[in-house]
């Protein structure tokens, strides 16, 4: 995922000194790591390395020590894109890769920067793009539906390669043997059910993929190959079905599966020995493994690899230095703890993942006092081994997080979906501070990682305890288990001696509540523990979800149960507590669904649960289905003043949702989103020390991107505060408890700050850029302040390295909006963007568009259409330049993100003023009609080519 802007150039004009780390941006800081798909070392220069990840590409110049994104010129889903990188092993600069459109992109300069070939398949169909050795410009693609396609143009055309592979069999994994390019091996994604036709997992080319011949199958169906290894002496390794596999003949025939416990049935990834043929390694579920027998036995090679609970990190791919064995180098991508390195062959392993940001970051929640300042940070959805639980320290609010480490020790979980601090144990410092967190541990079959989602620490995250006493068992041997915790609360006075009103100031707290996935009861059909209580601080836990509905017609396809998401508590009146759920159906199978599902009350302390959603959306043909409640909060200073968010999950991209408001708590609920142009809210959060604040987060795309939107009035307007936040926004959100105007927000890539600055008219301009703008701070020239007009946007232009300069250095540009359809009144994230980050804008002449003064960025929201002034101040744009735009063709369509003319719907009015004409949900806006907002980026630009017939 990259980020949305390059930066706001503007805040150096007025401040002197140092910036604060994201003043007036949003600014990554890790923790790093993640999943990464595809890793790959320069064959030229094997200090490079190329990693694609969930977070996006990442290059690292010095061995895996330190990594840079880099993705200038791409878009569309790169998290997804990651799965699809290759580089040519003969021109070691040139890379490709296949984005979440299917749209190849080509770099020529190792990655600085990208373009398209052209050439695109349809989305997802795409599982890997592969470098034929010995010539440059030849590759594969490796599809779903198309079986393997091949490129002779450097990926601008791709035709079949041949006969004999399976018609609608999906293919997952090419090999081709260094030593002879026309060997090649291909390998089908698997089955899960029988399949008589098609019982062929590995097939052989001899002839560079003319013809193919099967020679790897099982009785009924074929199998998942997601790795294949040439190696020495015509030894060939696969990874078949999670099994090692060997061929003797360079794949003409098969013998496997191979290897006993730990490692049968966990294996992902295979690397032969060039040199040795019987050597092997071995990556999978269980770590990495060594044998020197052909793959009948093995050897652990985990020392270092351990990231929790005992368990190694699950490894999918295995990289060699070029010049293997001589240098006994290597690097491994996991499936959720990021990259390690080897000097010794994997006798030990050390993390090589700074910079590669990457981790899923579902939770977040911070501690201060004099001595510390510390964030905790959880990796969600993880359902391998992973950190599962950073902390971070730095030195005040604003200041980078300059240190991340594991806070994992005895923690037996794989994903962290809430952390919460016991505020009553807060005064004898981090040390002596109690934490609780939640989520989920290890899947079957890791049978030595499974508990009950639920940790708690009593020395400040240092070490950790599972707390799962009382939940239903299941498995075998038997382990709790009630799926992913999701949120834990504290009830407030419940230390043991309480004062007469008010939280307790010392404690520990006792009584403690969380939501889960629950246990369902086959023999009854019902579910219970969807709702977990403690009164003795999680030593043990009964169920609390009686009035939660039980499931409808449970042993039928017209099934419907509701899972509980989020929990809130009165903290004046701890007996009340709230929690949403989302409804489960089978849309195929109900024309409506029948099940209460929104927000539940409870007056009891969670002894009974009652529906409490008048005025929330409902499912389509539902009086009692309300939307999915992903999140809730509560006024703490008035607890019957409730926020939710809602969102239709059950439509592709959560097409439909918003937040709502109750102050009667629950019993009626309205509409709160003006200013949400995002449907899909999964964070809301009110600022403990200014409860009339609230923040939320939106879920969105590269073609529709997410935002973070603050309001300052309880809800009744909102407005974006998203410059330079990730395109999908955030899960999480924090305010630093010293100074709330420093926000974090957790997303896939990690955790990501911003200090805010004044900004009166909510523009995204800070006032005190906005009054430095021309004409003193009056950038339109209309007789007012452009820092107290919300329609008027000044600041300076991107600069090229991406520091903030001066204004004598970079110019000012003014936004001014004028409405000629809606209120259009607001305009949101301000900003400029550096056009070369796009990537290269190329004309019908070949050569590029020059943007002398950048980009600018804008939204404008509740409006259909408006006319928009961009005044670039000092510029003289000649009779050469044309108006560009940077977007989708069709808003919010990701296929189409590129660069595009818009002269047609602007005019040069000025030799340095532009007019455009905008309208919702037509080119030139990202977002789709139903946003009710306009979001635009685009500046002047000339190409050099349009002087070549003499005339200007």
């Amino acid at each position: 995922m990259k980020p949305r802007t390059f930066i706001l150039a503007a805040a150096a004009a007025v401040c002197s000194g140092p910036l604060l780390a994201g003043s007036g941006t949003w600014t990554s800081e890790g923790p790093y790591g993640g999943i990464v798909y595809r890793l790959y070392v320069s064959p030229a220069a094997p200090g490079t390395l190329y990693a694609g990840t969930r977070g996006g590409i990442f290059r690292s110049n010095d061995g895996g020590v330190s990594w840079v994104r880099k993705e200038a010129g791409l878009s569309g889903s790169l998290g997804v894109a990651g799965i699809s990188l290759a580089i040519d092993a003969e021109a070691a600069n040139t890379l490709w890769l296949v984005d979440g459109v299917g749209r190849v992109n080509r770099s020529s300069d190792g990655g600085d920067n990208w373009a398209l070939t052209g050439y695109s398949r349809p989305a997802y169909d795409v599982n890997q793009i592969v470098d034929a050795p010995g010539g440059t410009g030849r590759l594969y693609l490796v599809t779903e539906t198309s079986g393997v396609l091949v490129s002779n143009d450097s990926g601008a055309s791709f035709t079949a390669s041949g006969s004999g592979l399976p018609a609608g069999v999906p293919l997952a994994h090419l090999a081709i043997d260094a030593a002879n390019p026309l060997r090649m091996l291909a390998g089908t994604r698997g089955y899960d059910a029988t399949d008589p036709l098609h019982t062929e997992s590995i097939y052989l080319s001899t002839d560079g993929g003319a013809s193919w011949t099967g020679t790897l199958g099982s009785a009924s169906y074929y199998m998942g190959v997601t790795d294949i290894s040439f190696g020495a002496g015509g030894k060939v390794y696969a990874a078949v079905d999670d099994a090692l596999y060997r061929s003797d003949d360079g794949g003409a025939s098969w013998t496997g599966p191979l290897l006993g416990p730990p490692y049968n049935n966990s294996i992902m990834a295979v690397r032969a020995d060039p040199a040795t043929p019987n050597t092997v390694f071995i990556g999978g579920y269980k770590g990495l493994a060594r044998s020197t027998d052909g793959g009948v036995s093995s050897t652990p090679l985990t020392t270092g690899l351990i990231v929790t609970a005992g368990m190694p990190a699950s490894v999918n791919r295995i990289v060699m230095h070029p010049n293997y064995p001589a240098a006994a180098q290597l690097w491994l991508g996991t499936e959720e703890a990021g990259i390690y390195f080897s000097a010794s062959a994997g006798a030990s392993w050390t993390a090589r993942s700074d910079g590669l940001a990457a981790t899923n970051i579902r939770a977040l929640a911070m501690f201060h006092d004099a001595a510390t300042h510390r964030m905790f940070a959880g990796y969600g959805d993880a359902f391998r081994p992973s950190p599962a639980l950073f902390r971070g320290n730095n030195a005040g609010p604003g200041t980078p997080f300059s240190s991340w480490a594991p806070s994992n020790t005895n923690l037996g979980a794989y994903q962290i979906r809430s952390i919460t601090i016991d505020p009553t144990t807060r005064s004898g410092g981090i040390g002596s501070t109690r934490l609780y967190a939640t989520g989920r541990a290890g899947p079957y079959p890791d049978l030595d990682a499974r508990d009950g989602g639920i940790y708690r620490s009593l020395d400040g995250g240092g070490t950790w305890t599972t707390i799962d006493v009382g939940l239903p068992v299941s498995g075998n041997p038997p382990a709790a288990n009630v799926g992913t915790v999701r949120n834990l609360v504290l009830d407030p006075r419940s230390c043991a001696a309480p004062p007469p009103s008010g939280p307790c100031a010392s404690g520990p707290l006792q009584t403690l509540y969380a939501t889960s996935n629950g246990k369902h009861d086959g023999a009854t059909g019902t579910d219970s523990f969807r709702v977990l209580k403690s009164g003795n601080g999680g030593d043990s836990w009964l169920s609390s979800d009686t009035g939660i509905p039980q499931p409808i017609d449970a042993a039928t396809p017209q099934r419907q149960s509701v899972l509980v998401v989020p929990i809130v508590i009165n903290p004046l009146n701890p007996q009340e507590l709230y929690v949403g759920t989302s409804a489960n159906y089978d849309a195929t199978a109900l024309a409506a669904p029948t099940i209460q599902s929104g927000v539940f009350r409870s007056t009891d302390g969670g002894a009974n649960w009652v529906f409490r959603s008048n005025g929330l959306p409902r499912r389509a043909g539902s009086s009692h289905t309300a939307l999915d409640v992903l999140s809730l909060a509560i006024n703490p200073a008035n607890p019957l003043e409730l926020w939710c968010s809602v969102v239709d999950l059950s439509v592709g991209g959560a097409a439909s949702g918003g937040i709502y408001h109750t102050v009667d708590g629950g019993a009626n609920w309205s509409s709160a989103s003006n200013g949400i142009s995002a449907t899909d809210i999964r964070a809301l959060l009110v600022d403990p020390s200014q409860p009339n604040v609230l923040y939320a987060s939106g879920a969105g795309s590269d073609a529709n991107p997410g935002s973070v939107y603050k309001s300052s009035n309880g809800g009744a307007t909102w407005h974006s505060i998203s410059i330079g936040l990730p395109a999908d926004a955030a899960t999480a959100l924090q305010v630093d408890p010293v100074d709330p105007s420093v926000l974090y927000a957790g997303s896939t890539s990690g955790v990501w700050s911003i200090t805010q600055l004044p900004d009166s008219d909510a523009d995204g301009v800070p006032d005190a850029v906005e009054q430095a703008a021309p004409n003193g701070g009056d950038g339109n020239a209309d007789g007012i302040a452009d820092a107290l007009q919300p329609g008027v946007g000044s600041l300076t232009s991107a600069s090229a390295d991406g520091n903030a300069q001066p204004a004598t250095l970079q110019p000012y540009f003014t936004v001014s909006i004028t409405p000629l359809a809606g209120q259009c009144s607001q305009a949101m994230d301000v900003q400029s963007v550096y056009a070369a980050y796009h990537g290269r804008d190329v004309s019908s002449y070949g050569d590029d568009y020059v943007y002398p003064r950048q980009l600018a960025r804008f939204e404008i929201q509740d409006c259909q259409s408006a006319k928009v002034k961009l005044k670039f101040h000092g510029a003289s744009f000649g009779s050469g330049f044309g108006m560009r735009y940077f977007g989708p063709a069709i808003p919010g369509d990701p296929a189409t993100l590129g660069w595009h003319d818009f002269s047609v719907r602007a005019n040069r009015i000025a030799a340095d003023t532009w007019e455009l004409t905008l309208d919702n949900g037509q080119f030139g806006s990202y977002r789709p009609a139903s946003a009710n907002a306009i979001l635009f980026e685009g500046g002047p630009a000339r190409s050099e080519g349009i002087f070549r017939d003499g005339f200007d």
